[in-house]
């Protein structure tokens, strides 16, 4: 798993707005770029092939949770996520395909 400010990949707890535009907030997947800055991330929930690779799972996001308990906001991610699957192209693309693509 990556840490903050150095390439690879963590789970972080994002804040988004419900329908009512109450904070709710979900787990993702964030990738980082090799100077740091965010790459793309993407909502995740834990699984596994079977039950001790889920719970090796749920034990990762918990490690990274209690490891950059640092909120973020979508607008902080600084990424305008693409659809699953999407992939922006050419010289100013700046994504990445969406996690699981």
């Amino acid at each position: 798993m990556g840490d903050l400010n150095k390439p690879g990949w963590n789970y972080r707890i994002i804040q988004v707005g419900n329908e009512e535009g109450a904070p709710w907030f979900e787990m993702a997947e964030v990738y980082y770029n090799d100077d740091g800055s965010i790459k793309t991330w993407c909502f995740t929930s834990p699984g596994g092939a079977d039950v001790d690779e889920l719970r090796d799972d749920l034990i990762a996001m918990f490690h990274d949770f209690i490891k950059h308990p640092v909120v973020l906001t979508e607008e902080e991610l600084n990424v305008n996520q693409p659809e699953q699957g999407e992939q922006e192209t050419g010289e100013d693309a700046k994504l990445e395909p969406a996690c699981g693509a």
